[in-house]
């Protein structure tokens, strides 16, 4: 009995901690989906999260962007989906984007010639 009540309490605590993911908020939607392209890198196109390429946010950061501004990239990386903020009340604004977008959190950016 007294070494099956510490496993018990290891199993529980285990199974409790096992629904929680790290360092991924609520509106974060995982797909399973890989996508992969060829583009110019414009400075233009930089925000605070990353740079817009191609349709998604690729996150990565703005040294990054500088050193490989006109450069001819191929990026390839998981699609992750943000969900859009609903503005509930008219007077009240919400900071942040109405409209879903898909990220690419870890990309794999490979120059090419």
């Amino acid at each position: 009995m007294k070494k099956l009540l510490p496993l018990l309490f290891l199993l529980c605590t285990h199974m409790s901690f096992a629904q929680y993911i790290k360092g991924k908020p609520d509106n974060f939607k995982d797909r399973s989906k890989s996508v992969s392209f060829t583009t110019v890198v414009d400075i233009q196109q930089a925000t605070k999260e990353g740079l817009y390429m191609e349709g998604y946010v690729v996150h990565i950061s703005y040294d990054k962007i500088k050193a490989l501004h006109g450069k001819k990239v191929k990026v390839a990386g998981k699609v992750t989906v943000v969900k859009g903020l609903q503005q509930e009340d008219k007077k009240e604004e919400k900071q942040g984007r109405s409209a879903e977008t898909k990220h690419l959190l870890f990309p794999v950016i490979t120059i090419l010639k």
